[in-house]
């Protein structure tokens, strides 16, 4: 799972010649000595405690604790993304044995998955989950075949007559298990017909998304400028992760910058004047010629007053290192 686990299978009824004695019993040493729960490298040599990762150490002591679940069909990075990879395969892996016990928390499991409300789920059901009703006690017996009935649009009083008249002919039992099947199967296939839905609902916006995200990579792609700024292929490409790919923490850069209370003011205050890049260029423009011109009259008081001709370089030139945009 950490490292090449390597398991020999031994032949039987196979007797060795004498000539190979001598290797054979060497080679069983070293099969022995071959511990498939120990960790190996590329090249079979056991790998000691002291030479793991403390991820190797953990990540080999939560699973041999049964705290986390691994696949014995895959092989888990030595990380941090490892050990999100093991949680992730641990609640899959619970989740399907406890879905498999419970057929209707795993309809309803899928249900919230797929973007649905447990208000519907509960119209669905209404006042009573039938699948989970006592069916030994013969009060219940009775209200669901009431039920039963009174779904099929028959009045109470023929409901009474039906029920009696069951009851003495000695098949209210089978009328009974008919009107449990019934129920249960009527709401499982609502939860069905529901969850159907939803699914489809769900591809369709999956679909409309990804459609969304091809018309946006094609818009960038085409543009070269926006409001001044010159764009080529990198920054383009660059622009298109910054909206569209996740970080680690599920969001885009640009929906955490949209999280960023100072960002919002001067993406507000970009709004307020319109993107006028040309006012923006035009203070760039202004703030360097001011510098600009700051530095020269400094560096002619300076010459003035040392008596130089200006030609030599004077240590006030450093201020024009400080013009910046």
């Amino acid at each position: 799972m950490f490292g090449d686990f390597v398991e020999n299978e031994e032949l039987e009824n196979q007797k060795p010649t004498t000539e190979e004695t001598d290797v054979e019993e060497e080679e069983t040493l070293e099969e022995d000595s071959y511990d498939e729960n120990e960790s190996y490298d590329e090249e079979g040599e056991e790998i000691s405690d002291e030479d793991k990762t403390p991820y190797q150490i953990l990540m080999e002591d939560l699973v041999e604790k049964g705290v986390l679940f691994a696949d014995e069909d895959k092989e888990y990075d030595v990380s941090e993304d490892g050990i999100e990879e093991l949680l992730e395969d641990t609640v899959n892996a619970r989740l399907g044995s406890l879905f498999q016990e419970n057929k209707e928390l795993a309809m309803l499991y899928d249900v919230v998955q797929n973007g649905g409300s447990i208000q519907d789920v509960m119209q669905i059901y209404g006042e009573v989950n039938y699948s989970e009703l006592d069916m030994s006690d013969e009060g219940t017996q009775e209200q669901v075949v009431i039920d039963y009935y009174t779904a099929k649009g028959i009045s109470e009083d023929r409901i009474s007559r039906l029920i009696e008249s069951s009851k003495d002919d000695g098949s209210f039992g089978s009328e009974v298990q008919e009107a449990y099947s019934a129920l249960v199967n009527s709401q499982r296939t609502q939860m069905q017909e529901y969850l159907s839905s939803l699914e489809e609902q769900k591809a369709e916006q999956e679909e409309y998304a990804r459609e969304q995200m091809v018309t946006l990579r094609q818009t960038v792609n085409n543009i070269e400028e926006i409001q001044g700024f010159k764009l080529d292929k990198r920054t383009r490409d660059d622009f298109f992760s910054y909206m569209t790919q996740p970080t680690k923490n599920g969001m885009t850069r640009l929906q955490e910058d949209a999280q960023d209370y100072e960002k919002q003011l001067v993406m507000a205050f970009m709004y307020y004047t319109n993107f006028n890049s040309e006012d923006m260029q035009r203070r760039a423009t202004t703030n360097v010629s001011d510098k600009l011109s700051k530095a020269l009259k400094s560096q002619k008081d300076s010459n003035i007053r040392s008596g130089s001709s200006g030609s030599k370089r004077n240590s006030n030139i450093d201020d024009f290192d400080d013009i910046i945009i």
